[in-house]
């Protein structure tokens, strides 16, 4: 068995899931409007959604995507259009003056179990780079003649890596320190978000 290659694919998957995007902003979102709950059901949606294209590496699904420009296409519009519709209402929820919320109204705002995965997932799977990123690792890393254990082990130590980082970041963002920042500047940050994840949709859209 030959893994000489993990320590440098650990560094650069590190830099790739440390650098911002959406899967950052969906779970620091969720975090920092709802609850540490909320953040961490998010943070299994995002697993969940790795964890496909993983898979896809290793049993070379993805090389598939790779050679069809049509489907990459097609992919590309359907998570620039979630990624927008994400945007818009961030922004829209920015525009909106806030109002001070009582017991009973907070209860409203509670994002269910459910619904903090299934934006995780959503979110993971609707970014068409991920796919190509883990072609681009398992083809770049991994030996063509590398056994079945070794791709499996390897992408263990990736979704590792993943879980780890947006779970720090989920209990990082919960935090009341982090999160009393944010009540006192939830229109401007909602406003900033709402942009990144716009902008986030035009670089999908455009393929920048």
């Amino acid at each position: 068995m030959n893994l000489s290659f993990l320590p440098a694919l650990f560094f650069v998957h590190l830099a790739a899931v440390i650098t911002p995007g959406a899967n950052f902003l969906v779970v620091s979102n969720h975090a920092l409007v709802y609850s540490r709950r909320a953040g961490l059901m998010t943070v299994r949606g995002v697993v969940t959604g790795s964890t496909f294209y993983v898979l896809s590496g290793i049993i070379g699904f993805t090389i598939i995507i790779s050679q069809s420009p049509a489907l990459i296409a097609l992919l590309r519009i359907v998570g620039a259009v979630y990624f927008s519709y994400m945007g818009m209402q961030l922004i829209r929820a920015g525009l909106t003056p806030i109002q001070h919320h009582n017991t009973t109204n907070r209860v409203s705002n509670i994002l269910t179990d459910l619904q903090a995965y299934r934006v995780g997932l959503m979110t993971a799977l609707a970014n068409p780079a991920s796919a190509l990123y883990f072609l681009s690792l398992f083809t770049t890393f991994i030996p063509l003649s590398a056994a079945a254990i070794e791709k499996i082990i390897t992408g263990g130590m990736l979704l590792l890596i993943t879980f780890t980082w947006y779970t720090f970041l989920a209990l990082t963002c919960s935090s009341s320190q982090v999160q009393g920042f944010y009540r006192h500047s939830e229109r401007w940050m909602k406003l900033i978000f709402g942009l990144v994840w716009l902008a986030l949709a035009l670089k999908l859209a455009t393929g920048a």
